[in-house]
């Protein structure tokens, strides 16, 4: 994937392109998290993949089985991201989160766990 961004890798206009929708995302997450909010209350949406169902006889989802917890914990990592704290508690910069993130994207050890047939010794 690196090859098919050109003669400067992830280097030229892909590390720009990542700066400035991080930036944007970064003065526009009202604006996104109140989109997400919702989902936490979308009876569609599994928090989990094992939910209990009730006593009743429809065998309904009881509303005492619904994960709130789960899901404010998963939007207070979204919110953390937005905010520049991807690793640790220290608030990174638009262009030092982005350098973390293309390392962590291009660090050998993580591309082997995601497909299993990559060979990185050929």
């Amino acid at each position: 994937m690196v090859d098919a961004m050109g003669i400067t890798g992830y280097e030229g206009t892909f590390r720009k392109t990542c700066e400035i929708t991080l930036r944007l995302l970064r003065e526009n997450d009202d604006v996104l998290m109140s989109v997400l909010e919702p989902l936490m209350h979308d009876p569609l949406v599994e928090w989990t993949k094992h939910r209990q169902r009730s006593n009743s006889p429809s065998g309904s989802v009881s509303d005492t089985a619904r994960p709130t917890t789960q899901a404010k914990m998963i939007l207070d990592i979204i919110r953390k991201k937005l905010q520049g704290k991807h690793v640790g508690e220290r608030q990174l910069s638009v262009e030092e989160q982005v350098d973390e993130l293309i390392r962590e994207a291009t660090d050998p050890g993580r591309l082997f766990q995601m497909y299993i047939g990559w060979a990185a010794y050929l």
